[in-house]
């Protein structure tokens, strides 16, 4: 398993961020920190990378807007994204880029230590002999209305 941490270079808390997962995650977890949105679009375009999860730090709002140009790409993973504040246009870029659990800036690290560790297949922190399932997402499923039809005429 990989985990992609994505941040803003300059970002203290970021840091902090990314320095304690690499203290609380598995011995066999990859961690990888990116600070160029290019090099992770090109990481992320290689299909070298088959289950990897993301952590977007966007602890300022220009690291959120250069993960939203390229959330086609991410949203194949599994991710958390850590959103710079509780604004609505914050919050709407956010959720274009289809995390599996937002944070806010003023969250507590521990919390976000928490699933990160869980996602990377590590103990929970709240329960340590409790190990997590993983589950995929499937997104953009189409719709099929000949079966909404048949339903709607039961």
């Amino acid at each position: 398993m990989v985990i992609i941490f994505f941040c803003s270079e300059s970002d203290e808390k970021a840091m902090e961020l990314f320095s304690r997962t690499a203290v609380n995650i598995p011995e066999d977890v990859v961690l990888q920190r990116y600070v160029s949105v290019e090099h992770l679009k090109g990481v992320l375009h290689d299909a070298e990378i088959r289950e990897a999860f993301i952590i977007i730090a966007a602890f300022h709002e220009e690291a959120l807007i250069d993960a939203y140009f390229i959330n086609d790409l991410l949203c194949r993973y599994n991710s958390i994204v850590i959103l710079p504040d509780r604004g609505k246009l914050s919050t709407a870029l956010g959720h274009v880029l289809r995390p599996a659990r937002t944070f806010y800036s003023d969250s507590d690290l521990n919390d976000i230590l928490s699933v990160i560790r869980e996602c990377a297949g590590g103990p929970s922190a709240k329960n340590p002999s409790k190990q997590v399932i993983r589950m995929k997402m499937f997104f953009n499923v189409p719709r099929n209305n000949d079966m909404e039809k048949k339903v709607s005429n039961l």
